[in-house]
């Protein structure tokens, strides 16, 4: 069943990992320099380099989410950072929270196509911070 396939693919990919180590430097480097080329050149055409999938699709498959957009993600982190770290400052922890209302509500009046073009570029920089 399946747990023989994961045992297969385990001690295939032990076997893999074990010839890449002994890779010379430079080989090692400019693999590393490939991958990433590949990976900015896949996120350029909105493919997804984890999975291999369009950006568009994953879109088409779920509702648009407000930390899709970018810069909402970076208050909602901001907001969630400043609470847990320095409760204590109301005032900045209630702008933030102020900052994330004003921008939901900018969200909530755009239509479907803008909103997947937004979803987009937030998606495309998740998964850009994910291959650093």
């Amino acid at each position: 069943g399946n747990d023989a396939r994961v045992k297969e693919l385990a001690a295939l990919m032990a076997a893999r990992a074990a010839e890449l180590v002994k890779l010379p430097e430079p080989v090692k480097r400019q693999r590393v320099q490939l991958r990433r080329r590949k990976n900015a050149e896949l996120l350029k055409k909105g493919i997804d380099p984890t999975t291999g999938k369009p950006f568009a699709l994953l879109l088409a498959q779920r509702p648009f989410i407000l930390t899709d957009d970018p810069e909402y993600e970076k208050l909602h982190d901001g907001y969630h950072d400043k609470a847990m770290d320095a409760p204590q400052d109301k005032p900045a922890v209630a702008d933030l929270h102020e900052k994330m209302k004003a921008r939901a509500k900018v969200l909530g009046k755009m239509n479907g196509a803008e909103k997947k073009r937004v979803a987009q570029l937030g998606l495309m920089r998740r998964a850009a911070k994910k291959l650093e």
